[in-house]
C-alpha cells in the first residue's frame, strides 16, 4: 500500500516497478505541485514583507506625541501628563489638592 505525503502517493520501492507512463504522469504531477508550492511560498514571503513594514511604522508612531512630531497637544491620549514634571512642582501640586 503507498504511503501519502502532501497529497503525492509515495511508492514502496519492494513492489513492482513502475512502467514509463506512470513515472512521466507521476513527474508532470510533481512539478505541477513544486510550482504551485513556489507561488504560494512566494505570496507568502512578500505579505511578510509587507507586515513587517507596517510593523515597523506602527512601532515608530507609538513614540510620538506633540513633543517630538508636528501633532498638536490635543492629540495626545493615553499618555501620564504628570510624568515630566518635576518633584517639587508635585510636591507643591499634592500641598494644593490637600487643603
Amino acid at each position: 500500500m503507498p504511503r501519502v505525503s502532501l497529497g503525492i502517493a509515495i511508492r514502496d520501492p519492494l513492489t513492482a516497478a513502475p512502467t514509463y507512463e506512470k513515472l512521466v504522469a507521476e513527474n508532470a504531477e510533481l512539478r505541477r505541485r513544486l510550482e504551485q508550492l513556489v507561488g504560494t511560498s512566494a505570496s507568502q514571503a512578500e505579505l511578510i514583507d509587507q507586515l513587517e513594514r507596517r510593523i515597523a511604522a506602527l512601532e515608530s508612531q507609538l513614540g510620538e506625541g506633540s513633543t517630538n512630531s508636528s501633532q498638536p497637544p490635543s492629540s495626545d491620549r493615553f499618555t501620564n501628563k504628570l510624568k515630566g514634571e518635576s518633584p517639587n512642582r508635585a510636591v507643591r501640586r499634592a500641598r494644593v489638592q490637600t487643603r
